[in-house]
């Protein structure tokens, strides 16, 4: 179920201390199924998550359908509404207050705000993790009435001079709280000690909810390119920069790096459109030969609608039918296994898991505006889906978008530089 909250920042001038000259910071990033994240199941299957995985990503492609719709209908709001949905794929932990309270907020390059649930709750969701308490933590701040961010963004003064929030959608989500800030602490990779932010961070700290459900979540990182992205927020810190590498095995820990730790290799692809990372993708190539797409298939249309969305919160690749059928075609006449009938809507063929690394299915190469190639293996392209069937991880996309999705990004050193509006993607071998 889709849930939608609206709240917003300004720019921020905030302090950083790192363990090296500069300013940057690297954090862990914890995906779903792994141990150490809170939505970890340790009794089910391959063929569970697997499930799971589909079930999320066509939650996810709704959801950015949804938001192109409303862009469409309301051309003239500054914020995309946020989906407080529980599709996350990664997890960012962290820590806000002092003394610190452990914070695991999905890790959304879809998202756009930065907000916890905090007591006193009228109505909050459950949680798993303790409810952040305001009132234990010596460096909390509620925004004043005064503070220029209030106004700007139209919060609503309360009795006692804090401002306040309160969005409603169509589908009677709502969320209601205070604007605030505090300290926050990153929890950094193994070989790194945390990165303290000053208390000058803004977030939305909400008590009331309806609409999200699942207690595993209690907090949302948003790192799109909107305004009020945790992202932007850091603009005057790291420069627009940040990257990320995630790791083939899903129970391993990947790596998020931001300002001077970001890692921007190879060539480069222009940002398209606004608030999502678009990219232009030209063609497709299938064991070097090419599909043919279309010139302009993956263009954003004049009212917003289509393009392709490069996502880590969407686990599975999709491609409008004009790129998916040629493509489809072309992948059969290269692969030597027997084709399988199909799962989901998605292309299957009779396998194990070892044939995705023994040259029995063709490699396919992404070329996108601006020289950028990435190749994409079948153990990029492929799962293992039991009864001795292998399953492609894209398919057609029914909505007039596509999403390039975080299994087709393992094993990439994805670099992201929101000053010069480009987008970097290098094959490589990701290490947590």
């Amino acid at each position: 179920m889709l849930s939608i909250l609206l709240v917003l920042f300004s720019s921020l001038s905030h302090a950083f201390s790192s363990t090296t000259n500069g300013t940057g910071f690297r954090v862990r990033l914890i995906h779903r199924n792994s141990p150490l994240s809170p939505f970890h199941k340790p009794n089910a299957t391959h063929n569970d998550e697997w499930e799971d995985m589909i079930s999320r990503s066509e939650a996810r492609l709704n959801y950015f359908k949804s938001i192109q719709d409303y862009m469409i209908l309301s051309p003239g709001d500054i914020q995309i509404p946020l989906a407080l949905d529980s599709n996350a794929e990664y997890l960012m932990k962290f820590s806000i207050g002092t003394p610190p309270v452990p914070i695991a907020a999905i890790a959304d390059t879809g998202g756009a705000t930065m907000w916890i649930q905090a007591l006193p709750c009228k109505s909050c969701y459950p949680q798993n993790s303790p409810v952040f308490d305001p009132s234990k933590s010596s460096t909390f701040t509620k925004m004043a009435c005064s503070d220029p961010i209030c106004a700007y963004y139209s919060g609503t003064c309360t009795n006692g001079n804090a401002c306040a929030y309160k969005s409603k959608y169509e589908d009677n989500s709502y969320s209601m709280g205070d604007l605030a800030y505090d300290d926050f602490t990153f929890e950094a990779p193994v070989d790194d000690s945390g990165v303290s932010v000053a208390h000058t961070v803004p977030f939305g700290c909400g008590h009331e909810f309806k609409g999200v459900s699942n207690p595993a979540e209690s907090g949302n990182m948003g790192l799109c390119r909107s305004k009020t992205s945790f992202i932007n927020q850091l603009r005057p810190m790291t420069n627009g920069l940040f990257s990320h590498c995630l790791n083939e095995n899903q129970r391993f820990q990947s790596v998020m790096e931001f300002g001077n730790y970001a890692q921007l290799w190879g060539k480069p692809t222009p940002m398209k459109g606004r608030d999502f990372y678009y990219v232009n993708l030209i063609d497709i190539s299938v064991s070097g030969e090419r599909v043919h797409i279309p010139p302009g298939t993956f263009h954003i249309g004049q009212h917003g609608h289509g393009g392709l969305i490069l996502d880590s919160g969407t686990p599975m690749t999709y491609l409008v039918s004009a790129a998916y059928w040629p493509l489809k075609s072309l992948f059969m006449n290269h692969a030597k296994l027997q084709l399988d009938v199909p799962l989901n809507g998605r292309m299957c063929y009779k396998g194990v898991y070892a044939d995705l690394y023994r040259g029995v299915l063709p490699t396919m190469t992404f070329h996108f505006e601006g020289g950028l190639y990435v190749d994409v293996p079948p153990l990029a392209s492929f799962i293992a889906s039991g009864d001795n069937h292998v399953c492609a991880i894209f398919k057609e996309s029914n909505f007039g978008l596509s999403i390039f999705g975080s299994l087709m990004q393992r094993n990439l050193m994805v670099g992201y530089d929101l000053g010069a509006q480009k987008i970097y993607m290098a094959n490589t071998k990701c290490i947590g």
